[in-house]
């Protein structure tokens, strides 16, 4: 986890002071600029809980950080490539409050893998402990 904050660090000071970032109070919380769903940061908390079940199937110890790592970059990717530009690969700059909905996202989907791991755990065994 270490590695991965100081990944996050070093990335992200440099390259700050070069691109776009939302400003806190006109990004909303419901914004209706979705791709595939209506709204973006219900787009991203099911993405990321998806994606954490997915790697965390693959990497049991590691899958969620990944997921982290990943929604932190497609935000730092947000703030370099513009929306007008490049299109749907664009964004509109780097988002707060989508990395939060990522977190909870993660937090949910590493939910859903641990309580599906001990449901199986009970239905095989009969093991009731947690």
């Amino acid at each position: 986890m270490k590695k991965l904050i100081v990944l996050m660090v070093l990335v992200s000071f440099p390259t700050f002071a070069q691109f776009r970032t939302l400003d806190w109070n006109k990004d909303k919380w419901n914004s209706p600029k979705g791709h595939f769903l209506r709204y973006d940061k219900i787009e991203h908390c099911i993405g990321s809980a998806g994606l954490t079940i997915s790697l965390t199937t693959l990497d049991e110890k590691n899958g969620w950080k990944y997921t982290l790592l990943a929604g932190f970059l497609w935000e730092v990717k947000d703030g370099f490539m513009p929306f007008e530009k490049y299109g749907h690969w664009g964004g509109e700059g780097f988002s707060t409050k989508d990395l939060i909905a990522d977190v909870i996202g993660v937090a949910i989907g590493y939910g859903i893998f641990k309580g599906g791991k001990w449901l199986l755990r009970i239905i095989k065994g009969g093991d009731y402990s947690g």
